[in-house]
């Protein structure tokens, strides 16, 4: 891009005392009636205000209405931005808070359900060693019971042939009386005879 050149008007002509050479200058002087003053020169501020268009109060006030216009929908447009970026966020960040929970409930029912397994197991466990427990407990009761019915059968057995010995002795005594007795009788009917 061509570099720019700022266009001024052109400053009016201004000739110079030193135009002429020394001899004619002096001849001049001579010969000729003196030169008329020269005409003041134009301020730079007036010349470049003669150059450039002048604004009216009213072409500034326009221009500084629109100006406010423009910076008041740039801020519009920015501030909608703002709030589409801030709503866009916003579901992001709800998004991922969901997937959040998601991921934690998942886990947390995985976590539920061993646990529960555990638990499961754990129950299992303790019903088996119950019942084994229970088992050995009735096996040693059963046990002790076999030995006392044995034991009652002992004693049982031989107290009956306690009995039937005794019983058989308690005849035999009697017999035993009953057979002294009839002796003891006939010998007293034999000694009354006798008499």
């Amino acid at each position: 891009q061509p570099p720019r050149v700022c266009m001024r008007a052109p400053s009016p002509a201004v000739p110079s005392p030193w135009a002429a050479t020394e001899p004619v200058v002096f001849q001049a002087a001579f010969d000729s009636p003196a030169p008329s003053p020269l005409p003041p020169q134009m301020p730079v501020a007036l010349r470049n205000s003669a150059a450039a268009p002048q604004e009216t109060p009213d072409a500034i006030m326009r221009r500084e209405k629109q100006f406010s216009q423009t910076l008041d929908q740039r801020m519009k447009e920015m501030r909608e931005r703002l709030s589409s970026r801030v709503s866009q966020q916003t579901e992001e960040i709800a998004e991922a808070a969901e997937e959040q929970k998601r991921r934690l409930s998942l886990e947390v029912d995985e976590q539920f359900v061993l646990q529960k397994l555990q638990m499961s197991k754990e129950h299992h466990d303790q019903v088996l060693m119950l019942h084994h427990t229970v088992q050995q407990q009735k096996m040693a009761v059963k046990q002790q019971a076999t030995a006392r019915l044995l034991e009652y059968h002992q004693r049982k057995a031989h107290e009956d042939i306690e009995w039937a010995r005794y019983q058989s002795q308690l005849l035999q005594h009697e017999s035993h009386c009953e057979h002294q007795r009839s002796i003891s009788e006939l010998m007293e009917e034999h000694a009354a005879e006798a008499a």
